[in-house]
């Protein structure tokens, strides 16, 4: 089963990779989803200052952590950006800020309501 923006089969590659321990995953998981805004407000911030680099290497950070826990939705929304970045074209990066905040988002909740179902982990607050 495929959630919206969530793949299964890398989400569970994933929890192989961290050595099948729930609470490892959930340690993963839990940074992802609490530290969202915060990058979601940096690569904001980068463009803003119209900063290429850095947005490079926030972008990098996100989509790798996404690639990792199968968060394709936001994955394919960093790469539209990302290629807006490569190319210089702030205005074409900035177009797609609005679909990346929500998405990231909605990833996050459906990555919370994953955990609770499967473990009775309860990731934030």
């Amino acid at each position: 089963m495929t959630g919206r923006y969530i793949d299964t089969g890398a989400y569970l590659a994933f929890r192989r990779s961290v050595g099948g321990s729930a609470d490892a995953q959930a340690r993963f998981v839990r940074d992802f989803v609490a530290l969202w805004r915060e990058r979601a407000d940096r690569l904001t911030d980068n463009l803003d200052r119209r900063d290429l680099i850095a947005a490079d290497i926030t972008l990098l950070s996100i989509r790798s952590s996404s690639t990792m826990i199968g968060a394709v939705v936001l994955d394919a929304i960093c790469g539209l950006i990302h290629t807006a970045v490569d190319r210089g074209d702030l205005e074409a990066a900035r177009v797609h800020l609005e679909r990346f905040r929500e998405v990231g988002e909605a990833t996050c909740g459906e990555l919370t309501e994953r955990y609770r179902s499967e473990f009775g982990v309860r990731l934030t607050g």
